[in-house]
């Protein structure tokens, strides 16, 4: 029988000696540039609050609809009031038109509501923060606050107590997917927390105390002012 040697490792050539001492440190580097990279987003979502530099396109306003009539208690907050999507729609615009001449709200900001057959109403809303508005942040000064929502929503005494959200999205913090089921607690807090952004932003005047919807129309009241 022949035994065969076992083969000697071949020298490596000079200059080329394994440093994994030196490739374990390019790792952590690459990583840790990967992480602050995220970090930096994420502080920037923050804030930012999520918000866009682009407005959403709205559908053209029904311009044969008749504007709500708005007695001044309503906008003291002590009357409700009853209207179509249209006449909503034509009326919000109209402030909406005030707000950027005036300087509230940026070119571009816009709203849109529709109620469907089947009771539920769809919202389509971009409200923008002119540039040099200087009672804002600077990161979300010219950002839009875009939101869209399709589905079943009752506000009763400034509480958000049912939705059924069947279709959503909220500037870059996040879209609904298709197919995705949110339930109703999730959605309660979704709307809760978009009302809160459009008031903390000074988009409205006063609070939402009363918002329900059917096929018919919409009814809205305001929050007494304090």
């Amino acid at each position: 029988m022949s035994s065969e040697s076992t083969p000697k490792p071949e020298p490596q050539p000079e200059g080329q000696t394994s440093r994994p001492l030196f490739k374990l440190i390019g790792c952590a580097t690459v990583l840790i540039l990967t992480m602050a990279v995220g970090l930096l987003i994420a502080l920037w979502m923050v804030t930012s609050g999520g918000l866009p530099r682009e407005p959403l396109p709205m559908p053209p306003i029904e311009m044969l609809a008749e504007p709500v009539e708005l007695p001044q208690e309503w906008y003291l907050g002590d009357l409700e009031v009853t209207a179509d999507s249209d006449s909503w729609n034509l009326t919000i615009q109209r402030w909406i038109e005030e707000g950027i001449e005036s300087g509230k709200l940026a070119a571009g900001s816009g709203f849109h509501c529709q109620s469907s057959p089947d009771g539920s109403l769809s919202l389509r809303v971009s409200l923008g923060i002119p540039e040099d508005a200087e009672d804002q942040d600077y990161l979300k000064r010219g950002r839009f606050l875009n939101f869209t929502m399709t589905g079943e929503f009752r506000i009763l005494n400034n509480v958000v107590e049912s939705v059924r959200l069947d279709e959503y999205s909220w500037g870059f913090i996040y879209t609904q997917q298709p197919g995705e089921v949110i339930e109703e607690e999730a959605a309660k807090k979704i709307v809760g927390r978009i009302l809160h952004q459009v008031s903390e932003l000074g988009f409205l005047p006063l609070e939402i105390e009363n918002l329900t919807h059917a096929p018919g129309g919409v009814t809205l009241k305001l929050s007494p002012g304090q």
